[in-house]
């Protein structure tokens, strides 16, 4: 959950939370298919992978996969206090928070946005187990795209609990998905709109930096009669949290020269939408004003 990406400035966790950060939740929909997933290892987990047929696994792999499978459980049930009994407080911080937080300031994060978007199709891989200490990787769908996780397990007595997280892995694109690329630079998206607006069914774009700062591709859904300059000023008013019109669907970040994916696992719904970047203009220190607010913000439709 610790993405490279917030949503905006910091003040926020809303992408990491609806995008990266809810790594752990993903698996709730798909956790009896969890238990029998193949544990087969790979490099890069990928998207197409999360459909694989079910192999059976040993006993301890079970053992080690079963605290996420409880805690995806209790997601799905809105059942907070059981879902956070599957962390040990390190794992929390890991998760929810940030560096230096305490842990009521992991659960606040976290009560945020518990439980805010649909969960299915996980992928266990690279599963390994020495002594009290166990780690996996899972490739998972969140609301229409496929993320990447790795996850630390710790033995507590005779149970694991979650202990950490690093979110926001690479995803492979998985042949024959139509791939769009997306520069990111101060401050604008380079895409062409119409692109995405005619590709049909599953699709990727790749967030390409080519600028020297951070930036992020988070999408946002938004009335079919808003006004783009309006919702950039909604959001950063209710710094990362809901915004009267507008949906979060999905979102990754990238720093200078890197690449990152963003795989759509099914077709959005048509309507209008927002490629829009909050991540602080970093020449005016770590406070400065949000790309979007400098034009970051590009629109387009899906029919």
């Amino acid at each position: 959950m610790n993405s490279g990406s917030a949503f905006w400035n910091g003040k926020s966790r809303r992408l990491r939370f609806a995008a990266v950060g809810l790594g752990i939740a993903v698996l709730v929909a798909g956790s009896a298919a969890a238990c029998g997933s193949d544990s087969k290892k790979t490099a890069t987990p990928s998207a197409a992978a999360a459909t694989a047929a079910p192999t059976k696994v040993s006993a301890d792999i079970q053992a080690l996969r079963q605290p996420v499978i409880s805690a995806f459980e209790r997601w799905n049930a809105k059942d907070i206090d059981g879902f956070m009994a599957f962390f040990t407080e390190k794992g929390l911080i890991s998760s929810f928070g940030e560096p230096g937080q305490s842990i009521d300031e992991a659960r606040a994060g976290l009560k945020q946005f518990f439980a805010t978007q649909p969960l299915k199709n996980p992928k266990f891989s690279q599963e390994s187990i020495a002594g009290d200490a166990g780690t996996m990787d899972v490739v998972f769908q969140l609301g229409p795209t496929f993320l990447h996780s790795k996850f630390t397990l710790a033995k507590a007595g005779a149970a694991w609990k979650l202990d950490g997280e690093e979110s926001d892995l690479p995803v492979d694109v998985p042949a024959g998905v139509t791939t769009l690329n997306v520069d990111l630079n101060e401050f604008a998206f380079g895409v062409d709109p119409s692109a995405i607006a005619e590709a049909k069914g599953q699709f990727a774009l790749v967030a390409n930096n080519v600028g020297k700062q951070g930036h992020e591709l988070s999408i946002v859904k938004i009335a079919k009669d808003a006004v783009v300059g309006d919702v950039v000023k909604s959001l950063v008013a209710a710094e990362g949290r809901d915004a009267p019109g507008v949906t979060f669907v999905a979102g990754t970040g990238a720093d200078p020269g890197q690449k990152n994916n963003l795989v759509f696992a099914e077709p959005l719904e048509s309507g209008r939408y927002l490629m829009i970047c909050f991540r602080p203009d970093t020449t005016e220190g770590p406070n400065g004003t949000p790309h979007a607010v400098k034009g970051m913000v590009r629109e387009f439709a899906v029919k």
